[in-house]
């Protein structure tokens, strides 16, 4: 996964440096449509998450995520099109499994919710001749989980059983307690439509663990819907 983050983030600064020569033949011909680009501007978000969370064990987890967030991408440069992205958003994680044998019907339920703070180096340069741009990106991201439940629910023969768990409680979880500060990676791309409409797609996974005693972690896939102004 690594190399695949390495191999991604050299793709996207050769394009950066490609769209660095594009951008300075066409500063000669306007410079005001080349100044306007590079002006600072604000993104709010929707975004699809499935995540995926897998420790050493046979913990392996397919999570569904909706996130809700606003990003503030600073102008680093008068020359070239480069921007800082700092970001705050609002996770919701949902997972249901359920499992039946021999009359024994369980259910399993986890509710997380978390805030996180997104930081991200973006390129954009535009397409020739469109309104449309393109904006690799790459960064970390700082994670707090808020809020985790955990519920267990039985039914056997007609009677029916639940209990539920506060997944950061080391008195519920025990040794299985999760953790509520993570930090990670990601890298993307993002597609600009007149400066204003954005579809995005990118992929991340932590550095830190969710769960220490199965070294469990957690790896996002996430969509974008924005509007940019």
């Amino acid at each position: 996964m690594k190399k695949i983050f390495v191999l991604a983030v050299m793709a996207m600064f050769t394009l950066a440096s490609q769209a660095q020569i594009v951008s300075s033949r066409s500063s000669r011909i306007t410079t005001t449509t080349t100044q306007k680009n590079y002006e600072n501007f604000s993104t709010i978000y929707l975004q699809y998450n499935p995540l995926k969370i897998k420790g050493d064990d046979e913990f392996d987890e397919s999570v569904t995520g909706f996130s809700l967030g606003y990003n503030y991408a600073i102008s680093l440069s008068q020359s070239a099109p480069v921007y800082l992205e700092p970001g705050i958003g609002l996770q919701y994680s949902h997972l249901t499994k359920e499992k039946n044998r021999e009359g024994l019907e369980r259910k399993y339920k986890y509710n997380v919710f978390s805030a996180k703070v997104p930081v991200s180096l973006l390129y954009k340069f535009d397409i020739a001749n469109s309104e449309f741009s393109i904006v690799p990106n790459a960064g970390i991201d700082f994670r707090v989980n808020i809020i985790g439940k955990y519920k267990k629910e039985y039914s056997y023969g007609g009677e029916s059983e639940s209990k539920s768990y506060n997944l950061f409680s080391e008195d519920d979880m025990k040794d299985e307690k999760w953790n509520r500060f993570q930090v990670g990676w990601h890298v993307g791309v993002n597609f600009m439509y007149a400066n204003k409409f954005l579809l995005g797609a990118s992929y991340g996974t932590d550095f830190s663990k969710i769960q220490d005693d199965d070294n469990v972690k957690v790896s996002t896939f996430s969509l974008t819907l924005g509007y940019c102004f």
